[in-house]
């Protein structure tokens, strides 16, 4: 995700989503949803590896800002999905989308 939001790409990550922080959570894709990852962050401590994903998605105005290590552990366990349509499973696991270069 870093290098890709380096080069000026747009990244998408499914994940299930917790219904009052937004935060990324493990419900095997029962709270599905799209987050866009507009950038990151890390800590100015150099010993400190943690990355965070800043993102937005439809549900709230404000920022998203969890670990990226969160969201690709929520991607990971994504096994169904709601529908309002006949489709009765979708397996969406590990799904990060890259969209293409910002202009």
């Amino acid at each position: 995700v870093q290098d890709c939001i380096d080069k000026g790409y747009l990244c998408i990550f499914a994940y299930d989503r917790d219904r009052n922080t937004h935060l990324p959570v493990f419900r095997s894709g029962l709270s599905a949803h799209y987050a866009l990852c507009l950038g990151y962050a890390r800590a100015a401590n150099n010993n400190d590896t943690k990355v965070a994903a800043i993102a937005i998605h439809g549900v709230s105005p404000h920022p998203l800002i969890a670990d990226i290590d969160d969201f690709y552990a929520s991607s990971d366990q994504l096994r169904t999905a709601k529908y309002q349509t006949s489709t009765k499973e979708m397996l969406l696991a590990r799904r990060l989308l890259i969209l293409g270069k910002r202009r």
